[in-house]
């Protein structure tokens, strides 16, 4: 899995290999400026000339702006969406370059600016967009799923305080599915997601480690200082992607 953490103007991005917050610090440049994000991420960035300016990243003001995104996730498809203030992009997969934005009321009908989003690393890969302590789930089409906003303790109980980015990790061979949310105060909180917390994607019989794992409940883990047990990872994180 690659990460990409994205920490407020005037700190550094960092971005690196690994199936934890924790192996995310490492020995790589850190990019400081937007372009340099868009860089890292293989993005199409316009050099110049009124006719570049319509694809590349820095097509609106608004995205290139000092303000730091709100979040970022990738869809199923492998298109990536950029959440910044009341609007969003969407990102191709294939020729990397940025769409033009879109309100996000307008489009999805949540009000922005959100406060994060993530895709889960399941088979149903749902976009949760988060904001103050309510969430909205989204299906693969991205349309809002009924009964939506709920209250974050709903799918996450126990889960407090100011969400600024999420960076969800997939299940491996020996860990559950996991979301690292970054709350201010640089804190972080681990939520590991049950395999029988979401409805089955497949027939198949059950492998002896599921069956296992399916008896664990959802765990939220207390809070971790940054600063304290992770220190080098700038912060504030703002957005996360992996």
């Amino acid at each position: 899995m690659t990460a990409h953490m994205i920490p407020s103007p005037g700190g550094a991005s960092l971005y690196g290999s690994s199936q934890g917050v924790s192996g995310l610090i490492g020995p790589r440049p850190q990019p400081s400026t937007l372009q340099d994000v868009a860089q890292a991420l293989g993005l199409s960035v316009a050099e110049g000339g009124s006719e570049g300016l319509d694809t590349g990243l820095l097509a609106d003001a608004n995205l290139c702006s000092d303000s730091p995104i709100n979040g970022l996730t990738a869809l199923h498809n492998g298109t990536i969406l950029i959440f910044k203030g009341e609007l969003f992009w969407s990102v191709d997969p294939i020729s990397r370059s940025v769409g033009r934005p879109q309100m996000i009321t307008d489009t999805l009908g949540i009000s922005g600016p959100i406060d994060t989003v993530f895709t889960r690393c399941n088979c149903h890969r749902n976009i949760y967009i988060i904001k103050g302590d309510q969430y909205w789930r989204l299906d693969g089409n991205m349309v809002v799923e009924p009964g939506f906003p709920k209250p974050l303790a709903f799918e996450f109980p126990g889960l407090t305080g100011t969400i600024s980015a999420a960076l969800a990790v997939p299940a491996t061979r020996s860990t559950l599915e996991t979301v690292y949310f970054f709350k201010n105060g640089d804190l972080i909180q681990r939520f590991a997601f049950s395999p029988g917390s979401t409805p089955s994607c497949s027939v198949k019989p059950r492998s002896s480690l599921k069956t296992r794992l399916v008896r664990q409940a959802d765990v939220l883990s207390g809070e971790i200082n940054i600063r304290v047990s992770l220190q080098g990872l700038p912060t504030p994180v703002t957005s996360a992607l992996s």
